[in-house]
C-alpha cells in the first residue's frame, strides 16, 4: 500500500493538475471551471487581465529555442552514450505552446500529461492558394478572447506588397459552426465551419466570430 501511495503522489496526471484543469475549462468554457484557474498567464490574458502576455510568451518561446539549440551544439556524446530517452530532455529547439495559445486559442496537446491529445483549438487556418494547412506566409493571428459562444481574433497581413487570403476554420477539426462574423460595425452571416478572409497588403482587423460549439462531426478533411 505504501508503494501505491507513492506512485499516486508522483503520477504525471497529478503533477500536471493545472494543465488538466485548463483543458477542462477549454472544453466546456464554464464559469465553474474557470473559477479555480489563476487570473494570470494565458488564461488571465483571455480574461483581459494580462495585456503584456503575448510579448512575454513570444520572448519565452524564443528563449526555449535558443537554449535548445545551444544544448544540441554543446552535446559531445555519441549516439549510444548515454543510453536512454532523457538525453535530449533539455535540447528541444521547438517551442509551440505560445503559438498554439495565441494563434489558435489552443492548449498544448501534450501539456496535461495524458497526451498527446487531439488538438483542441478554437480556430485553425488554411492557405487556399497553396492548398495546405497553416496560415499563408506573412499572415499573423492573435486570439484575444474566448467565450462559450464566440472567439475573437485579429488577423494582419504583414506583407506590404501582396494580398493574401486565409481560410479560417472554427475548431481544430471543423467541429464548431461559425454563425456570423462581426468586423467593426459590419455583420457577415456565415453559417459554416469555414470562411475566407482577404487581407490587402499591410491590412488587418479584429474579427469577433459568433459560433455554436460542437455542432459538426469532427473531421480531418481540409476545407
Amino acid at each position: 500500500m505504501v508503494w501505491l501511495s507513492r506512485r499516486r503522489r508522483n503520477s504525471p496526471g497529478l503533477s500536471n493538475r493545472r494543465q488538466v484543469e485548463i483543458d477542462l475549462y477549454l472544453w466546456g468554457l464554464r464559469d465553474e471551471d474557470l473559477a479555480p484557474l489563476p487570473k494570470s498567464g494565458w488564461i488571465g490574458y483571455l480574461q483581459g487581465n494580462n495585456p503584456n502576455f503575448p510579448l512575454k510568451a513570444l520572448q519565452e518561446g524564443l528563449s526555449v529555442v535558443r537554449a535548445g539549440v545551444e544544448a544540441i551544439r554543446a552535446d559531445k556524446t555519441t549516439y549510444h552514450t548515454p543510453v536512454g530517452i532523457t538525453r535530449w530532455a533539455n535540447a528541444n529547439p521547438v517551442a509551440t505552446e505560445a503559438l498554439l495559445n495565441l494563434t489558435m486559442g489552443a492548449a498544448d496537446p501534450g501539456g496535461s500529461g495524458h497526451g498527446p491529445l487531439p488538438l483542441h483549438a478554437q480556430l485553425r487556418y488554411f492557405d487556399p492558394h497553396h492548398r495546405r494547412a497553416g496560415r499563408p506566409t506573412g499572415v499573423a493571428a492573435l486570439v484575444s478572447a474566448i467565450g462559450e459562444k464566440f472567439v475573437e481574433v485579429t488577423l494582419v497581413n504583414t506583407d506590404q506588397v501582396k494580398t493574401h487570403v486565409v481560410t479560417v476554420q472554427t475548431g481544430g477539426y471543423g467541429e464548431h459552426l461559425a454563425r456570423q462574423v462581426v468586423v467593426g460595425d459590419k455583420i457577415i452571416q456565415v453559417s459554416s465551419s469555414t470562411f475566407d478572409v482577404q487581407l490587402a497588403p499591410g491590412a488587418g482587423d479584429t474579427f469577433n466570430i459568433k459560433m455554436k460549439r460542437y455542432h459538426h462531426q469532427p473531421t480531418l478533411a481540409f476545407p
